[in-house]
């Protein structure tokens, strides 16, 4: 897990200062983790990975097998997407800012993660045979892209402490005239 100082200072401070230049500032952290999305979801196959594979065929999640195998969703490359979001950390008495990008299909998940723990099953090698081994997906997509990742973060970072600083030194804020540099900062 990567550390970008200053995250949570910047996104609280925002967050008082304009909630419509907090949710800007999360966007563009998101628009900055996009690259890795992209890849993780190139990695995932569109259809059926295996033949015997259960296909769904609505929106509710369906199970095939006796092993109750969820049923393999054609959508499953959509459902990966970045999640932001601030939560505590026990013991430091402080907060932190999660970037995280999550495979929201059960079939994606077990497509991706089938044989880490058990290697054995028919399943897992059939995966492993016609795909590699398991992490399949997200975390070939995480290593090629974090270095890239981390730096288009901690650019966003400074994009949000000099929309700040520049808030704070004008006397009288109004949210309406820190428009323009709203669009400086986030390229709009």
């Amino acid at each position: 897990m990567a550390q970008i100082q200053g995250l949570n200072e910047a996104l609280a401070t925002l967050r008082e200062i304009d909630p419509v230049l907090y949710r800007e500032g999360q966007k563009e952290l998101k628009r900055g983790v996009q690259p890795l999305v992209n890849t993780a979801r190139s990695n995932t196959p569109q259809q059926t990975p295996l033949s015997n594979w259960k296909q769904s065929s609505g929106a509710a999640v369906e199970r095939s097998g006796a092993s109750r195998l969820p049923a393999w969703e054609n959508n499953a490359k959509r459902k990966i997407n970045t999640r932001v979001r601030r939560e505590r950390v026990r013991g430091m008495g402080g907060r932190r800012v999660l970037i995280r990008v999550v495979q929201g299909s059960a079939s994606g998940s077990v497509w991706d993660m089938a044989g880490r723990r058990n290697t054995s099953s028919t399943f897992a090698r059939n995966l492993t045979a016609r795909f590699g081994s398991a992490s399949r997906g997200m975390w070939p997509a995480a290593e090629k892209h974090l270095d890239d990742v981390q730096e288009t973060v901690q650019k966003a970072v400074f994009n949000m402490e000099d929309v700040i600083n520049e808030a704070l030194r004008e006397r009288g804020y109004r949210g309406r005239r820190l428009a323009g540099a709203q669009r400086r900062a986030f390229g709009r």
